[in-house]
């Protein structure tokens, strides 16, 4: 279940970019979330203590990187590298890491739900310490059922937020759907209005949602992808 807090230590990207390029390198008890990071390097990196939510790293590369204790929801890595990046006792749901060149990276301690590593050295991947559900290697893995469990899951999880967080997330969905070329879905038309803007606090539709999923699998074309079949994804634990 995801949560969102007004932290006294909350930080926006360009804030964090910002502090790192200053020379920070330790970031603990944050609220780190909405953020879209491109082609930037990182290294000797210590998050900790800290809520990670809707954040993407794109082309980057992470070296002495480690994040420990942190709660995880939405942290995906789309092409790039990692050299010697631990989660240490993390718990992570809905994590996507595509196309990404890994060396002694580890997660170790942590509990990791509906997750996946595509197009990867993932086999060098150390995750033998950590619990696994619904966690996914390669894109024949997930079935069609696995696709509308997920839908249900994070309705129900964002559908908790304020009106604000709300709003954010559909941005971030639209985006996401134009940046992997998915069908916009069907919605009823924006009439929520502040100032002289028109905004839209409707329920988020099954296919916004959809849309979201997808997109972390767009490039793989889910619809022909997920197919009945029993599934292999790995689960070493009963999840609850």
């Amino acid at each position: 279940m995801i949560e969102f807090y007004i932290m006294e230590h909350s930080i926006n990207q360009r804030e964090f970019i910002e502090k790192y390029d200053s020379g920070q390198r330790e970031f603990s008890n944050t609220l780190m979330q909405f953020f879209d990071v491109s082609n930037k390097k990182f290294s000797d990196i210590v998050i900790k203590d800290s809520k990670i939510m809707f954040c993407n790293f794109n082309s980057c590369e992470m070296k002495n990187v480690r994040i420990e204790n942190c709660r995880i929801y939405f942290m995906n890595f789309y092409t790039g590298a990692a050299d010697n990046l631990l989660f240490e006792n993390c718990d992570i749901e809905q994590m996507l890491i595509d196309r990404f060149s890994f060396g002694s990276t580890k997660f170790n301690r942590c509990n990791i739900r509906w997750s996946a590593i595509f197009n990867s050295n993932s086999e060098t991947v150390d995750l033998t310490r950590s619990t696994k559900h619904k966690f996914f290697t390669d894109i024949s893995q997930v079935t069609s059922q696995d696709m509308e469990e997920a839908v249900k899951l994070i309705m129900h999880d964002i559908e908790r937020l304020d009106v604000s967080i709300r709003l954010k997330i559909k941005g971030m969905i639209r985006h996401d759907i134009s940046n992997y070329n998915l069908p916009n879905p069907r919605e009823k038309k924006e009439t929520y209005e502040t100032r002289s803007v028109k905004y839209d606090d409707s329920p988020l539709t099954y296919g916004e949602v959809k849309g979201m999923v997808e997109s972390a699998f767009g490039a793989y074309n889910v619809q022909d992808a997920c197919k009945t079949k029993k599934s292999t994804y790995e689960t070493d634990t009963t999840y609850k």
